[in-house]
């Protein structure tokens, strides 16, 4: 008898530390423009949601946004990249918006530039799947900045595109959308 209440204890005991130990759903975010850090978008009709990565080492967001010229950065030059790093997904890995002439809220087209040569002079759109080890570039798509905010380094906004890889092998990424505090 007092095996048996001690395997129930023991069962319990594991139970609730399992259930306690269980991390956060990744849930999709709303549409924000607070500067919650977020990025979650559809790749083929599956979440593609920015997570983070193992240990934490890699930030699953960065936006960066130059205004004015730098040395390395032309002006209007926004970079947005989500990580998506749940690897038992088998559309893990970052979609990557570089794009120029960024210089208040409205639409910006989104198309990849092929063969561009130096450093950033070129839009640079991609999904690149992890598991799959392959680069999808954007052939068509829109940008929406609904906010950009200067002053409190916020930028929020939505997109979506087409994209293909080197077979013109063509995925889909819909309902994107991002809120963050940039940095330059």
């Amino acid at each position: 008898m007092k095996r048996i209440i001690f395997a129930l204890v023991l069962c319990t005991i594991v139970t609730l530390s399992c259930k306690k130990n269980k991390p956060d759903p990744i849930v999709f975010p709303e549409e924000t423009q607070e500067g919650k850090n977020t990025f979650g978008c559809y790749v083929n009709d599956k979440p593609f949601i920015a997570s983070t990565t193992l240990l934490g080492l890699v930030k699953p967001l960065s936006v960066n946004y130059f205004r004015d010229s730098t040395p390395n950065y032309p002006a209007g030059f926004l970079s947005v990249s989500g990580i998506d790093a749940r690897y038992s997904s088998d559309h893990a890995g970052d979609v990557v918006i570089n794009t120029l002439r960024v210089f208040s809220t409205g639409e910006y087209n989104l198309v990849h530039t092929i063969n561009c040569n130096g450093i950033y002079p070129c839009d640079g759109i991609v999904y690149r799947n992890a598991s799959a080890n392959k680069n999808y570039f954007a052939t068509s798509g829109k940008l929406s900045i609904t906010r950009l905010d200067t002053l409190n380094k916020i930028v929020s906004g939505r997109f979506y595109f087409t994209a293909k890889d080197a077979a013109g092998i063509s995925v889909t990424i819909t309902d994107g959308r991002f809120d963050a505090e940039y940095s330059n």
